[in-house]
């Protein structure tokens, strides 16, 4: 080994399933301080491999190292080599030297496998603890170091738990743990015989919470079947959140052909109550069972409940920030389905607690309170010691210039003539309310995304008639326009900031406009969209945390990605959908943000994005709703239309500006009737689950 350079043999399981133990001379090629350091290797075909270094255990964790050892047909006994490339941006070559000699069998057929994770001492297995080497060697346990916790754990199994004795904390990187989430987690296992409604308000970690106990299950061998149930637009985060923080790899249901012959399975509750999933699941005896969002099994009569409480599981955890919404019943029908009888029988039930004048609120509370107190855990903001940065909203809105103003009303009056004329879908000329609905946003966003769009239509030739002259005039006007104001004081705000900002935008025409904007004055950019490689996502956001200054993400940047280390987001332009809105603003303000956040919106004047605006922001105060509240106050509104769907009906449907106007108005004052529903949904709680006096 030089100072620059190393090289090491492949030995055992651990680099396929992405993990590097470094021996100490190893470590000095890595020099850093923090207690985890991002660190890049680029390989012989230039793809860029992102990794985590954890100094205090000396070992790496990337996950693509098992696609480069499938992509260069590695072995055990294989030769590789790391060398040191630019140390001030933490950059490292990763190559495949040559293949050495498969080692020998051993002779008596025992099985005898010693390594060093750290430098504290080797751990050696033989025939007397096969079980835990059939765990490691299965994936069950992927990364080494975690050894010598699992044979505790395997001592321990069903062991009372210390203060300081949760395993799953020394094994779980990045992952920022507060005392509520460790007391919850405690009580899960000293209390509650792994049977429990996890309850916390909204933005106190539920998923986290989730997280530790299971990993912790696994840890003491106590669990080897999980299947979590979520929401299908949750299947991904949670996925990810698990591999990254808790090190578990969890198959979705679309990567396993065997119910039967997966032990870590996620999946939506849709699709595992499938007529062609249901009997599997139903069939397997899982030894835990995870529900998210378990508030959508509040009504007993729906095959969403009656599915679940046919699931076989020893342990069941339940997740939800509104254990009521509408009534006690629904209380009831969620711990009918954990503990069976707690409550005694529904009649008793509503005997004892309803209350006639609010079927939310009961009567004799205290006797509930300590009867919930065996199967719920709730913790509120205020009980936390947690400090939660604020959120500063700032909205600038600006005039359209004279250009852009003709050009949106000009847009505007096309479509709202065209739309009835169009069918909902395919048509042969082309063109449908669909793509109608689009050029809209697009002209909220910019006149470069609209332009791009209309050269785009008209360069197909599926427009013949009255459409192609339309569009053709738009096209003309669209190119004529000059620069925005919006984009002017884009320019000036960036230019008053002295740290990093996130510009979200909906469409990749007004990032490339806004990229070639902010480039020509010097800025250094990183762009996020859906078209990257997963590999190339997480190089452009290491590249957005370490060197540049701004990062230009479309909707595909909003979910999933935790970006703390920014605290300045603009929303360039803003989504008819409120929870893609949520979702950006999610990805700096939540747990783990150290520093006050502000948001920054940017509208014009007079359009139907103004419109919005002021419906998310005056009704039902977007900007500043806890993360995760919106969801719940939209389903207030009964309606089976999505708010974005009832917006373009709005837009299409109003003969003129003013019936707009008045619809917007109707929406508004809907809005605020959900609101205080929610308001006195979240009033309910507390009088039921929390005694202050």
């Amino acid at each position: 080994m030089s100072e620059r350079s190393l090289t090491f043999q492949v030995k055992g399981k651990a680099f396929q399933e992405g993990y590097l133990f470094l021996s100490p001379d190893m470590q000095a090629l890595f020099p850093f301080k923090e207690e985890l350091s991002s660190v890049t290797f680029v390989d012989e075909d230039e793809v860029v491999h992102s990794a985590i270094f954890h100094r205090a255990r000396g070992y790496m964790v990337c996950l693509t190292f098992g696609e480069w050892w499938e992509r260069h047909q590695l072995k055990e006994g294989d030769l590789l080599g790391i060398e040191l490339v630019d140390l001030a941006n933490r950059q490292y070559r990763l190559r495949h030297l040559k293949p050495e000699a498969e080692p020998a069998s051993d002779p008596d057929g025992e099985v005898r496998l010693s390594f060093r994770p750290t430098a504290d001492f080797p751990l050696t297995y033989s025939p007397s603890n096969l079980e835990v080497l059939r765990k490691l060697i299965t994936g069950e346990y992927s990364p080494f170091a975690e050894t010598g916790l699992v044979l505790k754990g395997e001592e321990m199994n069903t062991a009372p738990t210390a203060e300081d004795d949760l395993l799953a904390l020394k094994t779980c990187f990045g992952v920022s743990t507060y005392e509520h989430q460790l007391q919850t987690v405690r009580t899960v296992f000293d209390r509650m015989n792994g049977r429990a409604l996890l309850a916390d308000e909204v933005g106190l970690g539920k998923t986290i919470e989730a997280g530790l106990a299971l990993k912790e299950y696994l840890l003491r061998g106590m669990v080897k079947r999980v299947l979590i149930l979520t929401p299908a637009s949750l299947i991904t985060q949670w996925q990810q959140e698990l591999k990254t923080k808790f090190d578990l790899n969890f198959k979705s249901h679309q990567e396993i052909n065997d119910w039967e012959g997966s032990d870590l399975v996620i999946a939506s509750l849709d699709t595992a109550k499938s007529q062609k999933n249901q009997k599997a699941v139903q069939k397997i005896p899982y030894d835990l069972l995870i529900i998210d969002e378990a508030h959508k099994l509040k009504n007993k009569k729906t095959q969403n409940w009656k599915f679940v409480n046919s699931i076989k599981t020893k342990y069941l955890l339940m997740l939800t920030a509104t254990p009521i919404q509408n009534d006690l019943i629904e209380l009831f029908n969620l711990i009918s389905i954990l503990k069976p009888g707690l409550l005694s029988t529904q009649q008793k039930f509503k005997t004892d607690f309803l209350a006639n004048r609010d079927k939310r609120i009961p009567k004799n509370s205290l006797k509930l309170r300590q009867m919930l107190s065996e199967i719920m855990i709730r913790h509120r903001r205020s009980d936390t010691l947690i400090k939660f940065p604020q959120r500063f909203v700032h909205t600038e809105s600006i005039a359209l210039n004279d250009d852009e103003a003709r050009l949106y009303e000009e847009l505007t009056e096309f479509i709202r003539r065209r739309y009835f004329t169009l069918p909902t879908q395919n048509n042969p000329r082309g063109i449908n309310r669909l793509t109608l609905i689009l050029l809209q946003k697009l002209m909220g966003s910019s006149t470069q995304a609209l332009e791009r769009a209309l050269a785009k239509m008209i360069n197909s030739n599926f427009y013949k008639d009255d459409f192609d002259h339309s569009l053709r005039k738009l096209l003309d006007m669209a190119r004529n326009t000059k620069l925005s104001r919006k984009a002017e004081v884009m320019l000036e705000l960036v230019g008053k900031v002295d740290s990093k900002v996130i510009i979200f935008t909906q469409f990749r025409g007004t990032q490339d406009f806004l990229h070639d904007l902010l480039k020509k004055r010097g800025y250094s950019i990183s762009i996020f969209n859906g078209q990257l490689s997963q590999q190339e996502k997480d190089a452009c956001i290491e590249k957005f945390r370490h060197e540049n200054q701004i990062l230009i993400s479309t909707e595909s940047g909003g979910e999933g990605r935790n970006l703390q280390f920014c605290k300045v987001l603009i929303n360039y332009d803003l989504p008819w959908n409120p929870m893609r809105i949520e979702q950006r603003i999610g990805r700096i303000h939540r747990l783990g943000q150290t520093e006050d956040v502000h948001i920054i919106n940017l509208n014009a004047k007079d359009t139907i994005e103004s419109y919005v605006l002021e419906l998310l922001d005056r009704k039902i105060n977007l900007f500043r709703l806890i993360i995760g509240e919106l969801e719940m106050i939209l389903g207030n509104l009964h309606s089976k239309k999505t708010l974005e769907q009832i917006i373009i009906d709005i837009v299409t449907l109003s003969p003129n500006r003013e019936a707009m106007k008045r619809k917007f108005l109707s929406l508004g004052n809907k809005l605020e009737k959900a609101l205080k529903t929610h308001q006195d949904i979240t009033q309910a709680q507390e009088e039921i689950f929390h005694d202050d006096e």
